[in-house]
């Protein structure tokens, strides 16, 4: 849908408007402001556009890359620790990144529970999110403090990762059962990072509807508004 309304903008812009201009300055007829407007948009855009096009691939390309290196680079990279404060810094990004690492941390707690050896804790919990994830830097002090004998809802609160996990953790402690208590947490962290998702997904489409809309309103208005101008100059000619 993007991709064919921008290609329908582009055509109109490089390829349609020129012959509207010729066609309005032939006739020698004022013209409406947000017809004027729009030739200039379409002006800018006839000389510009290729270089925007540009500019949108090599955006694109650049993310592809920055993707790919921080997947098979060094996790202490710059271009991982740059993406990692990006996606922090940005709301949305950032609780998706929480709610989706906690969700794999609480479930790798509850496993390594299991089996009876918490301390692994120190070694393998921050390595189940992403190096980009800047929640990886809470669970490593997380893991510090396990490693250092604090009890796992101290070590928890000490590092916020929030108070769901530390009263979960509290009534491990207490003798719940692990996979049953961290699996409601795991849970919650994942209703939290998915309904941000929904919610993103679900205000997208009618977003883009509504800004393509008032893209085709303007355009269509500030081409029929000179045709009425023209067909009444010809009217009084007759």
């Amino acid at each position: 849908m993007l991709l064919f309304a921008g290609v329908m903008v582009s055509w109109i812009m490089i390829f349609l408007m020129p012959k509207f201009k010729e066609i309005f300055l032939d006739f020698d007829t004022p013209l409406p402001r947000i017809t004027i407007i729009l030739m200039g948009i379409a002006s800018w855009f006839a000389a510009w556009g290729w270089w925007l096009l540009l500019i949108g691939l090599l955006l694109g390309l650049g993310a592809t890359l920055i993707c790919a290196c921080t997947h098979v680079g060094d996790e202490t990279g710059i271009v991982t620790r740059w993406v990692a404060t990006v996606r922090w810094a940005m709301p949305i990004t950032r609780t998706l990144d929480f709610g989706l690492g906690m969700s794999k941390a609480i479930r790798s707690m509850a496993l390594d529970m299991r089996s009876g050896a918490p301390s692994t804790f120190a070694t393998t919990l921050p390595s189940v999110v992403s190096p980009t994830n800047l929640l990886r830097r809470r669970l490593t002090e997380f893991a510090r403090s396990i490693a250092q004998g604090v009890t796992p809802h101290e070590a928890a609160r000490h590092a916020k990762l929030g108070d769901v996990v530390v009263c979960a953790l509290q009534m491990v402690e207490h003798g719940e059962d692990p996979e049953r208590v961290l699996g409601h947490a795991a849970e919650y962290y994942e209703a939290i990072a998915y309904r941000w998702w929904h919610a993103l997904a679900a205000l997208s489409g009618p977003l883009v509807t509504l800004a393509l809309a008032g893209i085709a309103g303007f355009i269509a208005l500030a081409l029929f508004l000179p045709l009425i101008a023209l067909i009444n100059a010809v009217s009084e000619s007759m």
